[in-house]
């Protein structure tokens, strides 16, 4: 079977659906078209065809009864009976006008002529015959002459309501007609729906369960110590952009950690190896051979040299690898030479392929690629140089490990030197020890010389006593060497002990979600599509992709903020609209998990500058440690204060959960710590929460720290921020916050250049919803054509585009005089801070990682509004 292309679990389930609405949609379109037909007939109906027939069975009724009071006043001419009479008339003339005055078509209406003629005709004579009857006798003949008139009204009443009949008939069976019509319409088209949706839960369930059930196999092999499926998970090295597939992004997140882990293993591995090298000698020449030895293995080194000071003016080598005998050095001379003078690294790239240097190979020889010298220096003293040439580049993980194996190696020299100095001390007492023998033998010859030789042998001892000190503060100092050693042993111990529990940890919470993935993924196969049970499986899917990528998130933040990669964007912000946010946002769960959720805000306004998405990540991760540690019926307290003696904002989160041990609080902001864990990990997560937390504080230059009164006694939470400004800048930037929501309610004309067709659609059609005007292109000649015509103010570019980059856009954009002013947004992959620098020297206003969700484009949006109305308003 054919793969599926790029496309996350969502956009799948969008191509499916939105055929299906395509298809629903039409037949709406049908549906209603049928139902304006059954419409327009029913009209028909009752407001022309049955109005029409009652009115004309009341006129029917009404020159009926006026038959009847014609009779009673010829029996009997009182004036109640004529009066009853003139009553029925005049009633027979308001029907016969109410007939005039409805709707009917030409057929209807030349009966109706008829109807009129007659009916007015029968009243003349009916009131004709009425006067004659009040003077006189009854005229039969008159009597019986209208009778006849009365049949012949009758009968054409009959014919029009004949007529009516008809067309109600035909009504009626057209309306009949449209009913059956929709009901075979809704058949077919849930036949139709029935038939999207079902290969598209195969497919989707094919694209999900074969990679799921990989990464469960990689997290067992993981969890028994086997790294290589893991590793062969990692990305390649100049792949291409970040794939869309969550799965896909799962496994090279998993594979990016397990080489991670693997490189810091070997790093651990050859800090081990060097320590033991260090102290495993106390022969200067071994010492520097074994050294070099583990150092040339880790970095994978060609050649590696050690060289001696052997006084202040000379570098003499005395450990080799795979190179051959050199020559001394005179310091200054030669890198060696220069790296002993500055006492500072030197690192040399790109050597030039025709040096006179020449690495050996055993066949062939080669220049080097890289040299490094490091100058072996401990304190104020020069033991050496360690100088390392390599054919490869030197990364900056191998130039950290270069410049700790330098510093282990001076101390390693600085024992031995003590050690030497030491001996040389025990020799000179030895001697002076021998020279006191003999001056003692021959005092005793030579008595006369006994006091002199005193004074001589008592200097002499007080000198022997101020080296037997010296040499004591030197064992003292190589003591407290020794202990240095051991601590940093235990701490590699500590540190792959704290490795191995983490990859147990992540194993284990990888494999959580997996299972109510594959089982939903079942269920979806087998209940027909649409149904509640598979709506549920969709939901857990979703709830349980999330959840793993929750756990790649925490990874990559601990892992950026450890390499100095996170920067936050500082914005003045209200701290108390902040908290607000966040406790909606988790509302629901706590809701769900039974736990009250309490605030206790003050009514004005703290403000702080920090990053709102981080300081929301800092309080979330709080208040998801609540929910962990808090059973069902607890209660949670978020409550914000001013510390106006520190000059700082206080939030305190407190719950009355389980509590924690005093020594867990010294560790719980380390990362992969946590509180009470066990075989049923019912307090999931990856101990990564805390870390984040005290991490992304300290980046706002705040403080956090834990309290509590031990185990049942709930936990305490306290994150400090430095407040922003005095109450005067308080009120004015209060002041002006209200104009920022309605510069952002603005539409916008917003042009996208996106290569990626469905990428480009989506997010346009995403857009539109929130009431903007969107063009799009899908290249950058394209793009810079449609944004000369259609003007736009804001601008979305990708970077990496067919015919041109997306820089060369930007700065064609801001030459142009339709678009110079426009707000420009790089969404790129490229998210380095090279990438962001070459952006805003292009001319792009802001830089953004894809994907690009149109939350982050409002906040865009919203912070460039506020900043352009300050500009004006300071212009």
């Amino acid at each position: 079977m054919r793969s599926w292309p790029d496309l996350s679990i969502a956009q799948r389930l969008a191509i499916g659906f939105g055929l299906f609405f395509v298809i629903v949609a039409t037949m709406l379109a049908v549906f209603f078209s049928w139902h304006a037909s059954s419409a327009r007939m029913q009209e028909t109906y009752s407001q022309r065809v049955v109005p029409l027939r009652d009115r004309t069975v009341a006129l029917e009724r009404g020159i009926f009864n006026t038959g009847i009071a014609l009779r009673s006043v010829l029996l009997d001419p009182q004036p109640a009976r004529v009066k009853a009479f003139e009553e029925q008339v005049t009633s027979v003339r308001s029907r016969l006008d109410d007939l005039a005055r409805s709707v009917m078509e030409a057929d209807g209406r030349s009966a109706y002529l008829q109807i009129e003629a007659i009916t007015g005709e029968y009243l003349l004579q009916a009131r004709a015959i009425v006067r004659r009857r009040l003077t006189g006798p009854v005229d039969l003949e008159a009597e019986a002459s209208i009778a006849r008139l009365r049949e012949q009204l009758f009968g054409v009443t009959g014919a029009f309501q004949d007529i009516q009949a008809g067309k109600a008939t035909a009504a009626l069976a057209e309306i009949a007609q449209v009913r059956e019509r929709i009901s075979k319409g809704l058949v077919a088209m849930a036949l139709a729906a029935a038939f999207i949706l079902t290969p598209l839960a195969v497919l989707t369930a094919r694209a999900v369960s074969g990679p799921a059930q990989a990464l469960v196999t990689t997290a067992d092999a993981m969890k028994n110590g086997n790294w290589k499926p893991a590793l062969d998970l990692a990305p390649l090295v100049g792949a291409a952009g970040r794939s869309r597939d969550e799965m896909r992004r799962l496994a090279d997140a998993i594979g990016s950690a397990a080489v991670a882990l693997e490189r810091r293993e070997q790093r651990l591995r050859a800090d081990g190896a060097l320590a033991g090298a260090v102290a495993s000698t106390l022969e200067r020449e071994e010492l520097a051979n074994r050294a070099l030895q583990a150092i040339s293995s880790y970095l994978g080194a060609i050649v590696g040299i050690v060289y001696w000071a052997k006084d202040s003016n000379t570098l003499v080598p005395f450990a080799h690898y795979a190179t051959a005998e050199v020559g001394p050095f005179a310091i200054g001379e030669g890198i060696p030479g220069q790296a002993a003078l500055e006492r500072r690294p030197i690192y040399i790239d790109r050597i030039p392929a025709r040096s006179e240097f020449q690495i050996k190979l055993g066949y062939d020889s080669a220049p080097p690629s890289v040299l490094a010298a490091l100058p072996l220096v401990v304190g104020e003293a020069l033991h050496g140089v360690l100088l390392v040439g390599a054919l490869g580049e030197l990364a900056e993980d191998a130039r950290e490990f270069l410049a700790a194996s330098a510093t282990q190696l001076s101390i390693g020299l600085e024992k031995v030197r003590s050690v030497e100095a030491i001996q040389a001390l025990l020799a000179e007492v030895r001697e002076s020890n021998e020279k006191i023998q003999a001056q003692n033998e021959e005092l005793q010859v030579q008595n006369e010389e006994i006091q002199a030789q005193s004074e001589e042998i008592q200097s002499q001892s007080e000198q022997l006593q101020l080296q037997h000190e010296e040499m004591q503060a030197q064992n003292e100092e190589l003591i407290q060497q020794s202990d240095e050693l051991r601590r940093h042993a235990a701490a590699l111990v500590d540190a792959d002990e704290r490795k191995n529990r983490f990859l147990g940890v992540l194993a284990h919470e990888l494999r959580n979600p997996m299972a109510p993935i594959t089982n939903s993924l079942v269920i979806l196969k087998q209940v027909p599509p649409g149904s509640s049970s598979a709506q549920k499986a969709q939901a857990i899917i979703e709830r349980q992709a999330m959840h793993l990528v929750r756990l790649i998130d925490d990874l990559l933040d601990i892992t950026r903020i450890s390499e100095g990669k996170i920067h936050i964007q500082r914005e003045l912000l209200d701290l108390i609209e902040v908290v607000r946010t966040c406790v909606e946002d988790l509302g629901a769960a706590f809701e769900q998990a039974g736990i009250a959720l309490e605030l206790d805000l003050p009514n004005s306004p703290v403000m702080v500058a920090g990053d709102r998405v981080r300081l929301c990540q800092v309080i979330g991760n709080l208040l998801n440690n609540c929910l962990k540690f808090c059973d069902t019926s607890g209660r949670v307290t978020i409550s914000v204060r001013i510390d106006h003696a520190h000059g700082a904002a206080v939030v305190k989160v407190a719950d009355n959960g389980i509590g924690m041990e005093a020594d867990l609080l010294n560790r719980l902001f380390q990362p992969f710590s946590q509180g009470i864990t066990g075989l049923a990990r019912t307090n999931s997560g990856l101990g990564l929460g805390l870390a984040l937390v005290r991490a992304l504080v300290s980046l706002h230059e705040g403080t956090v720290e834990a309290h509590s009164d031990g185990p049942g006694r709930g936990a305490q939470f306290t994150v400090r921020l430095p407040l922003e400004a005095s109450d005067s800048t308080l009120q004015d930037a209060n002041a002006v916050a209200p104009d920022v929501p309605v510069a952002l309610a603005a539409a916008h004309r917003i042009l996208i250049i996106e290569d990626n067709v469905d990428a480009a659609v989506t997010l346009a059609e995403a857009l539109r919803f929130d009431g903007h005007e969107v063009a799009v292109a899908h290249s950058a000649v394209a793009g810079i054509e449609t944004a000369t015509s259609f003007k736009p103010d804001v601008v979305l570019c990708d970077i990496g585009l067919p015919d041109m980059n997306g820089y060369d856009v930007a700065s064609a954009l801001r030459q142009s005089s339709e678009t110079s002013a426009a707000l420009l947004i790089a969404v790129t992959g490229y998210a380095s801070e090279t990438d962001k620098h070459l952006a805003k020297s292009a001319g792009f206003d802001v830089h953004v990682a894809k994907p690009l969700r149109v939350a982050r484009l409002t906040e865009i949006l919203m912070t460039e509004a506020g900043r352009r109305s300050a500009a004006g308003e300071n212009r």
